[in-house]
């Protein structure tokens, strides 16, 4: 059949993409842009790819980074292996040079998922007229591990996963233009883990140049109910502890053990373990130089347009992270230990604990702040406070059979033009089909224009810290004044150096 495929050539060979799932839409799935990190290239600095003879078919997505999963969260039908570092691509049939680029980074808190998730298809952008791009990179310990023998290898151990996303964003720039898109004119975007990748790589001075407009979904700084991310000297004390305690103190036993044996010994546990205990992102004087919310605040980070947002219920995935709340008076005396005598009584306006209802209300609204909220909103006051750039902000909080509760990630679907429900459409409603399409509209247009705003939409009007007003997502597209301000203030009062306390780092 006529054009049910093309071939392009990229700068290690020519691959072949395949009609997608919707009409005048071609895919390209499982494009290498580095080298397998395997053997021994486990824990070092992505690589370029082998280049390849003949024409490589780009019609089957790659594995997925070796990690952890979650039920409900991930694909159970993916596979993984070392060999993950691919790209995938969707653009229009027929694509005039230079259209937009849209770059997706996957969530799952650098510990779970791939960019070849069924939530992720990326045809319904490619026919707004955009050209939509993700990738896998490593995670959890593939991803994060740091330790000074690394170090010794020049090799700036613990954000190789961060790394790897640097890699593919200056592999888009390389090639993109042979598939019809501007490198100069590419959006970087991605939600909870993806968006805390966003705003670490906005802070980071290795993105210069890679990406032009930002939006983070749920998600900004990786700080968490522990506080701020690690510092270098605690994450090589954790990548230490591993290798004494299962390779006798050898870093090449542990890069020489079976990928299953070792996913397995550091395998991290979203429903039962710490967050101090997961291989994630952390300060390694390289990628990360400095706490990203301090990078923000001095003016130092990527000087671009924003959208940020949050959900009407992030918590709901995060409860039995909460600060120890087994009873309200154990509660208190854990807050009180975490933030000072002295602060308990603003806390309590925020957060009150006199019944056992009002108890259950504030442990949600808390850890949904600690996790996701607080810092979002952060990210879109000093971005408008030290950047020249626009700064628009969103909170999704749209119910409906199919979105029961707007919790965490649940806005992706609608993002994404419900490409999820393609088979079954004929039980979506009225609005659940309208606001995919306003949302799709708002994105696209930001990455067309830099201004989500357009004919037939509902204005979006700027994000001010003197007037700060959000788009709410709801049985209708509304402004909003921002109800949270003074609760996030408060938190942010105790930031010290774009830090919370470092005593917070620990198992409560």
């Amino acid at each position: 059949m006529e054009n049910n495929y093309q071939d392009v050539l990229t700068q290690n060979g020519i691959v072949r993409g395949f009609n997608a799932e919707i009409d005048n839409v071609i895919s390209f799935k499982g494009i290498p842009y580095a080298a397998a990190p395997v053997g021994p290239l486990r824990w070092r600095s992505p690589q370029e790819p082998n280049n390849w003879n003949g024409i490589k078919l780009a019609d089957k997505f790659s594995p997925g980074s070796w990690g952890t999963s979650f039920p409900g969260l991930d694909n159970p039908n993916s596979n993984f292996d070392e060999d993950c570092l691919t790209i995938n691509i969707w653009k229009p049939i027929k694509t005039a040079s230079n259209i937009p680029v849209m770059v997706w980074i996957h969530g799952g808190g650098f510990q779970f998922g791939s960019s070849g998730e069924p939530l992720y298809n990326g045809a319904k952008f490619a026919s707004k007229g955009v050209l939509f791009v993700s990738f896998n990179y490593r995670l959890g310990v593939w991803g994060f591990l740091a330790h000074e023998d690394l170090d010794k290898e020049g090799n700036y151990s613990g954000n190789f996963g961060l790394q790897d996303q640097l890699f593919a964003l200056h592999w888009i720039k390389k090639n993109i233009a042979n598939f019809g898109g501007d490198p100069n004119n590419i959006t970087l975007f991605g939600e909870s883990a993806g968006a805390h990748a966003v705003g670490l790589l906005m802070s980071s001075p290795l993105s210069k140049g890679l990406f032009h407009k930002a939006i983070g979904q749920s998600g900004a700084f990786w700080d968490s109910e522990h506080g701020s991310l690690s510092d270098a000297s605690e994450a090589r004390r954790k990548g230490a502890q591993l290798v004494n305690q299962y390779a006798n103190g050898s870093l090449e036993v542990l890069r020489s053990m079976p990928a299953s044996t070792l996913n397995d010994i550091a395998k991290w546990d979203f429903r039962f373990d710490p967050g101090t205990s997961a291989f994630s992102p952390n300060i390694d004087n390289y990628v990360i130089t400095d706490y990203p919310a301090n990078i923000f605040a001095k003016g130092y980070q990527m000087d671009i347009p924003l959208i940020t947002g949050i959900n009407g219920a992030e918590e709901t995935l995060f409860l039995h992270r909460s600060w120890k709340h087994d009873t309200i008076e154990n509660f208190q005396k854990v807050v009180t230990s975490k933030i000072g005598k002295e602060n308990m009584q603003a806390f309590s306006s925020f957060y009150p604990s006199n019944t056992e209802q009002e108890f259950s209300r504030s442990i949600g609204l808390l850890i949904g702040d600690l996790v996701i909220s607080e810092q979002t909103w952060e990210w879109a006051q000093l971005h408008r406070q030290t950047s020249n750039s626009q700064v628009y902000s969103y909170y999704f909080d749209y119910r409906s059979p199919l979105n029961p509760v707007p919790e965490h990630a649940s806005e992706i679907k609608f993002v994404f033009g419900l490409m999820n429900e393609i088979n079954n459409v004929n039980s979506l409603n009225e609005r659940d089909l309208g606001l995919a399409e306003e949302m799709m509209d708002y994105w696209t247009n930001f990455a067309k224009y830099s201004d989500p705003n357009g004919v037939n939409l509902p204005q979006w009007r700027n994000y001010t810290t003197e007037d700060p007003h959000v788009l709410q997502f709801s049985d209708q597209t509304t402004t909003k004044e921002e109800p949270w301000t003074e609760r996030f203030k408060f938190w942010q009062s105790l930031r010290s150096k774009g830090s919370f306390p470092k005593s917070w780092r620990v198992d409560d």
